[in-house]
């Protein structure tokens, strides 16, 4: 996190939004909040979301908000994955206007980030979205869709289930 590389910072940032925190990291870290790169900033709210403190969080949390609303669509698309970064389910309802973005690669984004922070059986809520995204013209996006399906055991979702594995789209 103090290396003069910022190539090697960025990966400690993004190693960090899976493990814990101890308090003299989540200092160090929460100084990324500030930076004057983007990406930084989007690494630290990511690590922040799921380890900071009150104060902390909130200042994660409008970062991210920031991106997210950005009319930059690179800013928008990197404040996606930082929130799927989060592995936070609850955030899941924030992806749910960009999945119906004409813009593919923000679909995209999105959908990366939903897998990542849907759980496994946790994905009832989810279906009528799911559904919606069956046919979508990305094949990854379709592909994403199934790989979350396939977590769910219900009838709803085992037949929804079916019909993405029969569709012969490229």
């Amino acid at each position: 996190l103090v290396s003069p590389d910022d190539e090697i910072r960025l990966a400690a940032l993004a190693t960090l939004t899976s493990h814990p925190i101890d308090e003299e990291i989540r200092i160090i870290v929460s100084e990324y909040l500030e930076h004057p790169d983007v990406q930084f900033q989007a690494a630290a709210a990511s690590a922040m979301v799921r380890a900071g403190d009150l104060v902390t969080m909130m200042k994660a949390l409008i970062i991210l908000q920031r991106l997210l609303f950005s009319k930059s669509p690179e800013d928008a698309a990197l404040g996606i994955r930082a929130l799927g970064e989060t592995g936070d389910e609850r955030f899941w309802v924030n992806l749910k206007p960009i999945l119906k973005s004409p813009r593919a690669d923000l679909r995209l984004a999105a959908m990366r980030s939903m897998e990542k922070m849907i759980q496994m059986g946790e994905v009832q809520e989810h279906l009528d979205l799911l559904s919606s995204l069956l046919h979508d013209p990305v094949r990854e996006i379709r592909s994403l869709v199934i790989r979350i399906l396939s977590r769910v055991r219900s009838g709803r979702s085992m037949s929804l289930l079916i019909e993405a594995l029969g569709d012969v789209s490229p």
